[in-house]
């Protein structure tokens, strides 16, 4: 019985083994098998940009069919030498005889008309100043399918997928493309086509008989210190890759001109400093000029040194009318230039407002290169064993690298200004190439298919762009003298406006307290005629409109001094503020300047110490009282009626 059991229990234990083997060989095999579906299903998948569908060209397919048809070679033959496989040349043979040519792959979920759809719509966005992206494509095609109440199985929730968007670009890739895109502000998007027209109205009659040699465009620019950013290699799955190299926010402003004809003039440059050494201007462009300023940027004096000494020497050579195209600002618009214009036959013409990335000659051709050819040269030069050890550009070395840039960039400069000058509608004087450039819905023809565009849709876009516009107008400054468009300007005029404009300033009441303009950031405008009867000369007549009333003023019985410990009101952006002097100089002093605080004030951690002109100190104040013995707040008691008396602060008595 024992011998019994033994082989019992033996042969259980066998036939558990054995039992427990074949299970696990067969969960390995079913295992095997979902891998091998899965990895079917992956390789069904094709991704953008791997194997084509075809290793032969199209010309490569027509020589074998003509062979063949010829019975120059056989199928096996002609296969063999056009490496065509012999499967693909029966099938279009069948093709051509059943007259049923199509291209391979799955058949197209949307047909031609839905497709040509989507692009309109694309190109309409685009019109209107609002491109979509592919991610709003697919989108547009969502809503589209669910408007229709469609189900598409290869689209989730009808949602097509990136695979989809991608195919959809190489379609119809010689109709679409994808472009950077560059932002403009709502100011500059406010331009539109009737300013275009008035400015260049005005522009034919003043260009008329002037040689493109004649035609010069000036425009400022600055040279960071940064050469930006470049694809490198790195590992993948590096979320931060990161390159040493020295950068910084520096800046150096240069004045560039040139002519229609190609002919560019020597470069100024104007360095962020308020004195000027003479390592600073060697080994530049030959006949460049330097200057500096206090804030770097072309002040009035850096504007009339440039026209004097590099502009107006080379204008004076040229015989007849000469034109100057350029900005509005009030620093490149001086008496003393329009003078010298005058009585040198100059036209001087000034672009409207916020549109000089349309018709700024050097703005739309000029400078993108120079700006590229400048971040290589930099780059060149932050890898070099000077460029790692300094953190910035020294001034000593800025002249090498513009000559460097000069050179570079002096074997297509011709071209690309007299590109700029063709783009921008100038010379030759057409209209038509900036025109076609203004994201305006005036220019599309959305209403014209209402299958491709809804009528509800255009209408939202008309109200988008209006919006735009109309808040771009209503948020831009009003004190402005009021110039007409592509007219050329004198210093006679804009005396007479300025006297026009001051005796109407007598005239307005003030009503308001501490706002007032401030005259260093006036500026010349353009103003588009409402009619078309309005003349130029009516309007020189008249007066300058002022938006912000005058501000209640002390009126100081004798002119102030200010000394370093003078405790003084300086105007700032329109408003009085308190401050303590900490050095003078001839035209003005350094003012520590006081915060606001509730309605109190205080000196601030870090001290706001800026340069103010003799006109920005107004009065000189009593030393602030203070107000409680556990916070550091002050009470200005001339500031009182300007920014309200703190009584609820009061520790002491007043």
């Amino acid at each position: 019985m024992r011998l019994i059991a033994k082989n019992l229990k033996f042969r259980t234990s066998i036939s558990t083994i054995v039992q427990t083997i074949s299970w696990t060989i067969l969960a390995n095999h079913v295992i095997l098998f979902q891998e091998f579906i899965m990895s079917r299903d992956k390789m069904s998948r094709r991704k953008v940009g791997g194997r084509d569908y075809k290793k032969y060209s199209d010309r490569q397919m027509e020589l074998c069919l003509a062979d063949i048809k010829k019975n120059v070679l056989t199928q096996r033959e002609a296969s063999k030498k056009y490496k065509i496989p012999r499967s693909s040349i029966i099938l279009r043979l069948k093709a051509i005889q059943q007259n049923n040519l199509r291209s391979p792959g799955r058949q197209c979920i949307f047909n031609e008309t839905e497709e040509a759809m989507f692009i309109r719509h694309a190109e309409e966005m685009c019109n209107f100043g609002f491109p979509i992206t592919l991610f709003d494509l697919r989108c547009i095609v969502k809503m589209y399918l669910d408007k229709k109440g469609l189900n598409v199985n290869q689209f989730q929730n009808n949602m097509p997928g990136k695979t989809w968007a991608d195919m959809f670009m190489k379609r119809h890739k010689q109709e679409i493309s994808q472009r950077f895109c560059s932002n403009i502000k709502r100011v500059r998007a406010a331009v539109d086509e009737e300013t275009i027209q008035l400015f260049f109205n005005h522009l034919k009659e003043e260009i008329e008989g002037i040689p493109s040699h004649c035609i010069y465009n000036y425009d400022e620019t600055n040279l960071v210190d940064d050469p930006g950013k470049k694809k490198v290699l790195m590992k993948r799955g590096c979320k931060y890759p990161e390159a040493i190299k020295n950068s910084t926010k520096a800046a150096v402003s240069i004045m560039i001109c040139g002519n229609a004809a190609g002919d560019v003039l020597p470069p100024y440059v104007n360095y962020k400093s308020e004195h000027l050494w003479t390592t600073w201007t060697e080994g530049g462009p030959a006949n460049t000029r330097y200057n500096r300023s206090k804030s770097g940027w072309f002040d009035t004096n850096s504007f009339e040194d440039w026209f004097f000494n590099l502009l107006l020497p080379v204008l004076r050579r040229q015989e007849g009318k000469k034109l100057l195209i350029g900005d509005n600002l009030s620093s490149h618009i001086s008496i003393d230039v329009l003078k010298s214009c005058s009585e040198h036959n100059i036209a001087f013409v000034a672009l409207p407002p916020n549109s000089t990335h349309l018709l700024q000659p050097l703005d739309v051709s000029y400078f993108r290169p120079l700006k590229f050819q400048w971040r290589q040269i930099l780059d060149q030069w932050k890898i070099s064993p000077e460029g790692q050890r300094l953190p910035t550009i020294p001034k000593n070395v800025f002249p090498s690298l513009l000559n460097k840039l000069w050179e570079t960039i002096h074997i297509n400069s011709a071209a690309n200004l007299k590109a700029g000058f063709k783009k921008s509608g100038i010379f030759p004087t057409d209209a038509t190439p900036v025109l076609q450039r203004l994201p305006t819905f005036k220019n599309a023809d959305a209403t014209a298919n209402p299958d491709l565009l809804g009528q509800s849709f255009t209408q939202y876009l008309e109200e988008k762009r209006k919006e735009v516009v109309d808040q771009s107008k209503k948020n831009g400054k009003r004190k402005k003298l009021n110039i007409v468009a592509g007219k050329s300007i004198s210093a006679e005029e804009i005396q007479q406006m300025s006297s026009l404009s001051t005796s109407a300033e007598k005239n307005v009441p003030s009503t308001s307290k501490g706002r007032k303009n401030n005259p260093r950031k006036k500026k010349l405008e353009f103003e588009s005629e409402s009619e078309s009867e309005i003349s130029y000369e009516s309007s020189l007549n008249l007066s300058e409109e002022l938006m912000e009333d005058s501000p209640i003023e002390h009126t100081p019985t004798q002119a102030y001094v200010p000394k370093p410990g003078d405790f003084v009101a300086v105007d700032y952006e329109g408003e009085s503020w308190p401050g303590q002097v900490k050095s003078t100089e001839k035209d003005g002093a350094y003012v520590n300047c006081m915060a606001r605080c509730g309605l109190a004030w205080k000196w601030p951690e870090k001290e706001d110490c800026l340069f103010y002109p003799n006109n920005d100190i107004k009065f000189q104040i009593s030393a602030p009282l203070k107000l409680s013995t556990k916070r550091a707040l002050y009470r200005v008691p001339e500031l009182d009626d300007r920014w309200g008396k703190p009584l609820k602060l009061l520790r002491i008595p007043i």
